[in-house]
Formats: structure tokens, sequence, C-alpha cells
């Protein structure tokens, strides 16, 4: 007879999407485990040199030794011989004693006493222990026993205790008065441990849980966890009931938090808690909603509740039995989770070499919880999770030798929290998985598309939680390595230099905390904390190979000095930096940021803000603050950059649709001063409307933005219509908007004024705010349209006066002739006097062009320095004019972006594909519900054609990124005949074994080499 739990998953089954067979509960009896150890092979292959015990010299008789004897088969209780125990082995004089103890469930700890007549001194105490069979014996080992004037337990609960105190989640929600303490204290012993008012008490099994539902069971039991935290912490404040208190007050509480603790956990769905249909998804995957206020519970409760246990107190004994039953939850997974296939997780034909389990930002959220089970543990010795499938005889794991975390098996509660320390900076190998991208970006979210999260997720994962807990370990038997130290320092600097400018975080970095009021001053406060929290985490004898570099960072952050200058690509990322500071130059930030098939722009919590991010989002900033100070007052339907239809109603969450641009095609190139970006963009989205081929040069100090084939591809009947638009510019209004149209008078408007306009523009028109210009080139008749004031449509309606410039390509552009199509330069660090001489400069020193297939670029300001930026859709030919009088040629044989700079008698080539070597057939044939993007098999060559004499060679490139090196493969040959030269570029592909199975990442890496002119 089937159960409710059964039937549900019946039910799910006929009813909704085709779900994997790991997905159903009931398919555990299907999943594959094959024991490969008996008794005598696990005490083959263990190893001890995790174990630490210690006892304070000031100990006296009968007190206990901090860390025991865990038999390594506890995992596996049923296997444990009620026979097995530990002797010490005969001969010896030792001041103590050994005690076998079993818990609930048949499991074989040792446990060291101090004897009666014993008088310690400081130092080891080296004992031998044998594991017997009845009186055969099992194995025989050394153990050594340290007597310390501090125990590290005592030294790791204070410094355990300050990272709770600062931090909020582990403190629960409630702060309880003396007066309703002592009110739960009556109603937990009336009702037996439980709290009034919650049906979770009341059921007797899984089928009466799923009569609750799933919602308001995971409300509940949220509810009487942070409850039973907020009773514990009182401990640490009530004057009635504290530690500072009476004896008796304070036993009343801790006997009242036993029963709960008790009674909270006999009605909690552990059983296969991770898969339970008694909650919901996000219930059972963010497990620390419930372990965080569960886990700071027992480890305030964890002195009193050992020594109320060693009295031989049945009720604080079966209460810690419960805390550690219900905290394995904290390594409970999903079936689908544990499987190989996993790709977020795992690398199915090379386990060993996988990123692992919970490789994502989430470890930030688990390390909360598992820095107090290690404490309230009490013992260094005992695994922190008995979970079968973290250990290495869980198939199919085993049988490529290696476990869900390469290199790691539960062993010893501070030996794994150590652990999942070393392990806690992952290098993604291929889209779909969260970590360090080649690029330097970092992601977390990666359902559908890459994220990028460089403030929400990725920074508290890389340098916030984790960076705290590695201090609480320094100067430690389980201090961390000199390594662990280094991928921080170069997490930090390897991108946060780039992206924080005048203290801000650029927004499109910033991941679901884009909107935050902490980014504007992200650099000021996080950044200087997170390092801050590196440095201060350090053992007496750690080294950071770059903490002179990450020192001055911090500094100059903190005195608002910081610069930077450089032109950078995120190839996986899809997004481009352009940037200049320094003491002899005005400053400036500029970026890019696009998505396609494999990347997406940054979440948002809420609706309204957000929705476009990453869609083609150019940036440009003096003062830092043109956005972010007026973020509440914008029109979030028109982002800079954008182009789409400016609409005005309600903008709905990426989430709503989970649809997102399906284009291959999207690039970055740059030769570290100038660079250049390329995108289809489109989306599957319902809400958006609008479909156009979009390119950025990054030249010198200008943007010089292009766009083609700009279409309607939706949402284009009906009265409410609006017209596609491209944002030059939407920001704070400083400084009266002055503008000039085609040579006629210039027009100036007042900040704040009420502007609604639209501008015919038929050669050139230059626009101007505060520090920026900005022009626009029209190949035809061009409609410019100016809001300002009470004219912008604010999405939340504050008053700050924001202006806004756009291309205005009508109701419905077709992606041919007029209106599809665009090009306008931005200029940082002008004023409105200069700008008639720079449209003037530009018009003789700047050519663009755009058409169906490409988009050109070339500049020059005199004959010894030319730059050329070119976007291949397909394979062709451009060809533009040069102020030498030649035109210069060029031809690819596939799609591929160009940047070409010559300085005198040299060419610096650069080059990237921006479809990143697709396999267009295996992403058609792929699950879209998940991100994964496949790459072809064969080798990605891409041959280039110029007419200019280049020496003749084979050129290395080397890699771009987070890591710079030259590796085999990475060659570019020229062939020179005269005035002719062909460029055969060996890009990144699956055939090159030097990226150790990251190919997948590297094939849209920018290839540069600079060569001689013959």
């Amino acid at each position: 007879m089937l159960n409710k739990t059964r039937l549900t998953c019946l039910v799910l089954l006929g009813f909704n999407s085709p779900l994997h067979a790991s997905d159903l509960p009931f398919m555990e009896l299907l999943e594959a485990r094959t024991s490969v150890s008996s008794q005598t092979q696990a005490l083959a292959v263990a190893s001890y040199d995790h174990e630490y015990f210690d006892i304070s010299v000031d100990a006296k008789a009968g007190d206990m030794v901090v860390g025991r004897l865990n038999h390594p088969l506890n995992y596996k209780p049923s296997q444990l011989s009620d026979a097995l125990h530990y002797e010490i082995a005969g001969g010896q004089h030792s001041p103590f004693m050994l005690r076998n103890q079993r818990d609930e469930n048949g499991r074989l700890f040792g446990e060291f006493v101090l004897s009666e007549d014993a008088g310690l001194s400081m130092g080891q105490y080296p004992i031998d222990v044998v594991l017997k069979h009845g009186e055969a014996q099992v194995e025989k080992r050394t153990i050594t026993i340290n007597v310390v004037h501090q125990t590290q337990w005592d030294l790791l609960h204070q410094r355990a205790m300050s990272f709770l105190e600062g931090n909020r989640r582990l403190q629960g929600a409630f702060v309880y008065t003396d007066g309703e303490i002592e009110d739960y204290i009556q109603e937990l012993n009336d009702n037996d441990g439980a709290f009034e008012g919650m049906e979770f008490y009341h059921a007797r099994n899984e089928d009466e849980l799923l009569d609750i539902r799933p919602r308001v069971l995971g409300k509940e039991l949220m509810l009487a966890a942070n409850q039973i935290n907020a009773l514990a912490y009182a401990l640490t404040y009530s004057d009635q009931f504290g530690y500072q208190g009476e004896a008796f007050e304070r036993q009343r509480l801790l006997s009242a938090l036993y029963k709960a603790i008790s009674r909270y956990t006999a009605h909690f769905p552990l059983k296969d808690f991770a898969n339970t249909p008694t909650l919901m998804h996000n219930m059972v995957t963010h497990q620390w909603r419930f372990t965080d206020p569960i886990s700071a519970a027992g480890f305030v409760m964890s002195p009193v509740m050992n020594r109320d246990i060693s009295r031989g107190d049945t009720q604080a004994k079966q209460a810690k039995e419960s805390f550690q039953a219900l905290l394995q939850i904290a390594f409970d997974l999903p079936y689908r989770q544990r499987q190989p296939e996993y790709n977020r997780y795992y690398l199915q034909q090379d386990l060993k070499h996988s990123p692992g389990a919970w490789a994502d930002a989430n470890r930030h959220h688990r390390m909360r919880t598992w820095l107090m089970m290690s404490v309230l543990w009490s013992d260094y010795n005992q695994p922190l999770t008995y979970q079968p499938w973290w250990y290495g005889d869980y198939a199919p794991f085993a049988a490529q030798n290696t476990s869900l975390l390469p290199e790691w098996t539960p062993k010893g509660a501070l030996y794994d929290l150590k652990m999942w320390l070393e392990t806690n900076t992952r290098y993604a190998f291929k889209y779909g998985q969260s970590g360090i991208l080649p690029d330097g970006t970092v992601s977390h979210h990666v359902g559908a598309r890459q994220d990028m999260a460089f403030f929400a997720y990725g920074f508290e994962w890389m340098a916030g939680t984790p960076s705290e807990v590695v201090g609480i370990l320094a100067d430690t038997p389980w201090k961390l390595s000199n390594a662990t130290y280094n991928q921080l320092a170069d997490f930090v600097l390897d991108s946060y230099p780039n992206f924080v400018y005048r203290g801000g975080l650029d927004f499109q970095t910033a991941g679901r905390s884009h909107a935050s009021d902490i980014t504007p001053i992200f650099g000021f406060t996080k950044l200087i904390k997170g390092i801050d929290t590196v440095l201060e985490a350090k053992s007496s004898d750690t080294e950071i190979r770059r903490e002179t570099e990450l020192v001055n960072f911090r500094n100059n952050l903190e005195n608002n000095t910081h610069e930077a200058t450089v032109n950078r690509a995120y190839w996986n990322s899809d997004f481009m930096v352009q940037r200049q500071s320094g003491q002899q130059t005005p400053a400036y930030y500029m970026s890019f940021k696009m998505n396609s098939s494999r990347s997406m722009g940054a979440e948002s919590f809420e609706p309204d803000v957000g929705y476009h991010n990453g869609g083609g989002v150019l940036q440009l900033l003096v003062d830092g603050d043109e956005y972010s100070k007026v973020m509440d007052s914008w029109d979030w339907h028109a982002l800079p950059g954008l182009t789409e239809e400016l609409r005005v109603n309600e903008l709905p969450m990426k989430s709503d649709f989970k649809l997102f641009n399906p284009k291959h095609y999207s690039g970055v190139v740059s030769n570290g001063n100038h660079g250049f970006a390329s995108f289809k963009y489109d989306s599957e989205a319902p809400y958006n409307s609008a479909s156009a081929n979009k390119s950025v040069a990054f030249i010198d100090n200008m943007a010089v933005a292009l766009g083609s084939k700009v279409t309607r591809t939706k949402n284009g009947d009906g009265w409410e219509v609006g017209n596609i638009i491209t944002t030059l510019d939407q920001a704070a209004w400083d400084t009266p908007l002055t503008y000039q149209i085609d040579g006629g008078d210039q027009q100036s408007v007042d900040e704040g004024d009420y502007l609604d306009d639209t501008l015919s523009v038929q050669d050139s028109a230059w626009f101007h705010q505060d520090k920026m210009g900005y022009v626009v080139l029209a190949s035809s008749e061009t409609s410019v349209m100016l809001r300002g004031g009470d004219a912008i449509n604010s999405t939340h309606g504050d008053g700050e006066p924001v202006f806004h410039i756009a291309i205005d390509h009508g109701q419905h552009p077709s992606g041919e002739g007029v209106g599809s199509s665009y090009q306008y330069i931005a200029i940082p660090n002008v004023s409105a006097e200069q700008m008639p001489e720079l449209v003037e400069q530009l018009k003789h020193q700047l050519f663009v062009r755009t058409n169906e297939s490409s988009h050109v670029v070339y500049y020059s300001q005199d004959a010894s320095r030319e730059i050329v930026a070119m976007a291949f859709h397909q394979a062709g030919s451009e060809s533009v004019a040069t102020q030498g009088g030649e035109p210069l040629n060029v031809s690819v044989d596939k799609p591929a972006l160009v940047l070409l700079e010559r300085n005198g008698d040299s060419w610096s080539v650069s080059v990237q594909d921006p479809l990143h070597h697709v396999d267009r057939n295996a992403m058609e044939e792929n699950d879209r519900r998940r991100l994964r993007f496949f790459t072809r098999n064969d080798r990605n060559t891409l041959n280039l054609t110029i007419n200019r004499g280049l020496r003749s060679g084979q050129y290395d490139y080397q890699t771009q990124g987070h890591r710079i090196e030259h590796l085999a493969g990475q060659t570019v040959t020229v062939n020179g005949y005269g005035n002719q030269s062909e460029l055969t570029i060996e890009l990144p592909d699956q055939q090159d074994k030097a990226y150790q199975g990251r190919h997948d990442l590297f094939t849209g890496m920018p290839a540069t080499v600079v060569i001689a002119a013959e």
C-alpha cells in the first residue's frame, strides 16, 4: 500500500515535467552502495594523523581528556561487533584510565579519564592502546596526550564565542527578557519540551508531517529553532538565568532546553532530510536556516552540558545526542547532488580532480554551523558527519578512488573543518560550475547562465566567513597552510583593483547586491574589512606571498588613493573594463557588461531593479557616483548602453521567466591598453522586445559604441507599444546639459528642469553634462531623445535629478535602414567648451562602420599610430581607409574579434573567437533547464590575412586572466609575402592538454602578440 509520501512522488511524476530518477525519494533503493571494506580492511587503511588529545595541567581526578578514540567504522555502526573494545596496553604506568563508550547507535569510543591518584606536569604522555575483539588483539598503536595550560577546546570555544557574538545569523531572531524566559520554561515543562501552537510536535510520522504542508512546516521548524536559540543565548546575558546568575535558575533553564532540543529532534524530518517531500526544496538545500540557530544553541550550552553529562545527567546526554543527530542535516545532500553526473560539482570522467561537492558560495553559510559543530562535539577526533556518502567507499566515487570532496573523508571535527577551509577556493572547470573562472571573475549562480558575484555570494565565500574561521584555527594544531592565505590574497588582488573606483564597486559585478547602499562604498567598507580579516587570520609563521601588495591596496582604499590604468577582457563573464587613474592623468572608469548563452547579468531580490543587468550596460564614470547616488531616481527600463523598448510598466525579475539570451556570439579582446567587445543582444523572455548587434571599442580615453540590426522581435502590438531606444547615458544631473546639433546654436538646460524632447541629427551632435561628453555620428537621419527632471519615469520615485540621453529607433525597427543602427562616442574629463573642437577632430581621426555582418572602428591621431577594431559575424573581409593612404584590408576565415594597434614599426595583434568554439549541434540537444556549454573537438584555428608586411616566424602568446603564463600550443605563425601577411592563430580547444580539463573555459580567451613590421 502506498503511503502519502510515495503517492506524492508518483503524482509529481505524472503531472509535472519529467524528473531525473534520482530526484525521487523512493529511488534511494536504487542508489549503488558498494562497501569495499570490512573491519579489518578499514583499520588497515585507517590514518590517525588527525588525532589530538589534551587536558589541563590543573585537571582534577576524574576529569576527562578532550579528544576520544573513535573507531574508523563509526559511520557504519551496524558493522561494529559488540565485542570490540579499547584497552590500555599492559605493562604501562599511566596517569589515565580508559573507558569504553557506545552511543545510542552502537558507535564505539574510547575516553581517557585522569586517575584519582595522578598528578600531572606539563608535557606529553604517550600511551599504547589496543583495540580488541573479545580477547583477540585487532590493532595496537600509540597516542599522545598533551598536558597544557589551556586546552585547545577552551581556546577554540573562546574564539568561536567571539565569532558568534559578531554574527547575527547565529544569534537567532529573538532576545528574551527574564520574564519571558520564565514563561517559556514553564511552557516547555508543561508540554514535555514543545512550544505551544505548533502542529509538527504532534506529527508521528512522515505522512502526518505532509498534512501540515511544506511551507507551514518550514516556518514552524524555523520558529522553534530560533526560540531554542534565543533561550540558549540567554545563558550569555541574563541576570537571572545566565552564567553570571544563580546556579539553580540556570539549571532550570538548562533542563527546559534539554527537553526542548530532544523533543524538537524527535519530530524533525531527519530521515533522508535533503529529499523529504515534507519541506520545500529551498529549505532542504539551505539547511543553515535550521542548523545555524540549533548549532549555536548547542555551542552556548556545551560547557555546562558537558559538565552535566560527566555527572551522569541522562537528560543532558540525551540532549547532546539530539544535537548531534539533528546537525547531521548540515551534511545532507539531495540524491542528484551525490551523482557524478551533477555538472555543477563534478567531472564525471575525472572525479578525483573535480571541484567537489558544495563548490559554491553557500559554503560561507555552511561554515557557521560547521564551526559551531566542531566545538559542540567537544571531541577533536569525532567526525563532523557520519553521512555515508562523504566516505571513501561511496560508489561510484570509490571506483575512481576518490570521494564527493576529493582528498577528504570525515575523520575528526577540527581536521574536517580545516579540510573544508583548505578547499574553499574553488576553480571552475567548465561553464555551469561555481567558483573562480580563468578570466578572474567569480560566479555562484549557474543554473541557467553564469553570473558574476563580486559582492553578494562571491565576496562572502572567498573573503568573508571562511576567512574568519581560518583565523579561529590560527596557531592551533589545525592551522591553515600558506597556500590557503595565498589563494585568498590572489582572489582579492586579481580583480577588485580593477572593479573598485573611488571606493565603489562596479554594480554590474556585484551580483544580487548591485542596488545595495553598500555597493557605492564597498571598497571603503566591505573590502577593507575583508582584507583585514585575511591579515588578522594569520598564524605566527604564516607567509603570504603578496602580503605587501595586499597591505598597500588596503591602505590605498582607506586613503582613497587607489589607482589603476588598464583594459582587461573578462571573456568568461562577457565583460570588459577600461579605466585610467594616476597622479598625472585625469581618472575615469568605463565598463561594458554583455550576456550570451553562457552568461547573464546580476540578479535581484526584488522586481523593478536589475532585470536588464548585463544587457549591454555601458558605464561611464568620472566622479564615481554618477549612478549610485541616483539609482532610486532611475528609470530601470533604460540602463546606460541598453538597446530595448522604453516601457512604463513594472519590470519583472529575471527568475520570473528564467529565459535568457540564446546567442553564442559574445566576445572581448584586449591588448592591455585598448579593448573591443561585441555581442548579439537578444532574449527569449517575453518581456524583452528587441535584438541588436552591439559593440564597444575602448580606445585611449573614449568608448566608441556601435549597433546594427536593431530589430523589434516581440511585443509590437497594442496601443501601449513603446519605442526601441539605445541609452547613451542616464546619470546624475549635476550641471547644465549643453548640446549642439549639426553645428547649429548651442542649447543648454539647467539641472533638474523638465526635459522631454526628441532631436533630429543629420550629421553629428554633441552633448555635455558635468565632466562627460557624448558625440553622435549619424550615418543617416538619427533621432536623439532627451529626458530629464519630472519627465523621467522613476522606478522608485525618488526626486534626485536625472538626465537621460538615448538614440530613438522608433517603434518598429526592422534591422535594416533608418533607425536600425547607431554610432556614438563617450569621452570623460572634457568640458562643454572643448566639445566642438573634439567633434571636428573625431571626424578626421575616427572612422566607424556597421553592416549586417561586421562592425569596424579605425582611429589614428597621427601617421605613427593607428588602432583598428573589427567584429566579424562570419568569415569575410573588411577594408578601411588610413591616414597613410593605402587602405587596410583584413580578412578572417571564421567569426572573430580583431584588434590591431600599430606603434611605429611594430604591430600588436589581438584576436578572439566570440563563439568560444561552440558545438552548435550539442547545444541544440542540451537540456535547457541547466547550463551546459559544449565545444567542438577539432582545432580552434583562426586564419587572418592583413595587407601589411609583418616579420615571418612563430610567436607565443600568454594566457590572460588570473594566471598569466606561456602554455604549449599558444602560438601565432606569421608568413609574410611582401606587403601581405598570413597569420595562423592557434586558439585554445579540447585538444590542448595544457589547460588541464578547463579547455571549455579557455576557448574564448583572447590572444595577443607583438610583431615587427618588415
